[in-house]
């Protein structure tokens, strides 16, 4: 499985319906390249609010990409929804009461062998 597939996979098993939660962030369609390397390849995700969604793959498989288009992070035109308004609709200041992303740490090896 190419990691293109296994991100396209994943993201889609972790949107599950659930129709208790209200829809914070939907998304159809997420493609990114860089260079000629796909990264995402036609994601459709919806995530409710409420319900916590993993999303699982090899390092270099998108997880991070998806995560930052997701939240603006990284600027893009893709149809982003952000509890069922276009992402257009939405000033920063009014979403970031709603949503804020957490990067992931960078840590430190510390090796104990001289010890």
């Amino acid at each position: 499985m190419s990691r293109v597939n296994a991100t396209s996979a994943l993201a889609h098993a972790g949107a599950h319906q659930n129709h208790d939660n209200q829809t914070a962030i939907s998304a159809e369609n997420i493609s990114m390249t860089f260079g000629e390397r796909v990264i995402l390849d036609n994601i459709d995700i919806e995530l409710y609010s409420g319900q916590v969604t993993t999303l699982l793959g090899p390092n270099g498989a998108g997880k991070s990409t998806l995560l930052k288009l997701l939240c603006g992070e990284t600027s893009s035109n893709l149809n982003i929804e952000y509890f069922g308004k276009h992402k257009n609709q939405w000033c920063a200041q009014d979403l970031s009461k709603h949503m804020g992303l957490l990067p992931p740490a960078q840590h430190t090896v510390i090796s104990f062998s001289r010890f």
